[in-house]
């Protein structure tokens, strides 16, 4: 799939972080594959593509392995803060 940008996204803005989820659903239908400069890399939002990547890791010397959930560091949103504490 190739990358589109359509729109740009506030993957770090407080608002977004409280309920991504919309945003998120616009993603996957407009921009599935989406570079974020806020966030500095890739993100992808459709599970094929996800496992995709992380099958088939990028080669090179210009390339490193940055396949993480962990892109968006704390602080969490409380109520997810508290689900990952158990």
């Amino acid at each position: 799939m190739l990358p589109t940008r359509s729109e740009t996204y506030p993957l770090t803005d407080p608002a977004f972080l409280e309920d991504p989820y919309p945003v998120y659903h616009r993603m996957r239908r407009r921009d599935p594959v989406y570079r974020s400069d806020a966030l500095g890399g890739w993100v992808l939002t459709r599970y094929d593509d996800v496992l995709a990547a992380f099958r088939n890791p990028p080669r090179g010397p210009r390339s490193s392995p940055r396949c993480s959930s962990a892109a968006v560091t704390p602080p969490w949103p409380p109520t997810i803060s508290a689900s990952l504490r158990g």
